[in-house]
């Protein structure tokens, strides 16, 4: 995806499920999505520490990729609905983890 991407406000959802994405631009961070936003089933193997400042109104779905960790300051992101991280490569969870909050807009 080209670094312009951040610059994206999307009202309702955006999916890009099932592409061959293995990484994300750091302009991530700045993007907002009022609905969900679909990431799953993908090839992404980490995420940028700017993802912690992106903005989802609904469910932000990561199922389905090859991510091995997870950035400590994940814990930061604003999720109005669901979490989903299922099905990667995971062995830990960012020690914070447990402040996340979801499902709070």
């Amino acid at each position: 995806l080209p670094d312009s991407f951040g610059i994206l406000q999307v009202g309702g959802n955006l999916t890009l499920l099932s592409n061959m994405l293995k990484s994300l631009p750091d302009s991530i961070g700045n993007l907002q999505v009022g609905g969900y936003l679909y990431l799953s089933h993908n090839k992404l193997e980490s995420l940028p520490n700017s993802f912690r400042d992106l903005q989802v109104g609904g469910n932000l779905a990561l199922s389905s990729n090859m991510l091995e960790s997870l950035p400590d300051s994940f814990v930061n992101l604003q999720v109005g609905g669901g979490l989903y991280l299922s099905d990667n490569k995971l062995e830990s969870l960012p020690h914070s983890f447990g402040n996340l909050q979801v499902g709070r807009s």
